[in-house]
């Protein structure tokens, strides 16, 4: 997981989409830009049960 990588995931029942802003230097937490000017969203990494990275 670094900054700049393009997201799909499911937190519970939401669906997201955005580009990862920060990654705690734990890793147990990242920050994202969620998609359709939803604002910056902190994910716990344990929460979501799918999660894609689109590669370039």
């Amino acid at each position: 997981m670094q900054r700049g990588i393009r997201l799909s995931l499911r937190v519970g029942p939401e669906a997201l989409s955005g580009i990862v802003d920060a990654v705690m230097p734990d890793k147990f937490c990242f920050w994202i830009w969620v998609d359709g000017g939803m604002g910056r969203r902190m994910i716990d990494s344990r929460d979501p049960s799918l999660v894609r990275a689109q590669t370039r």
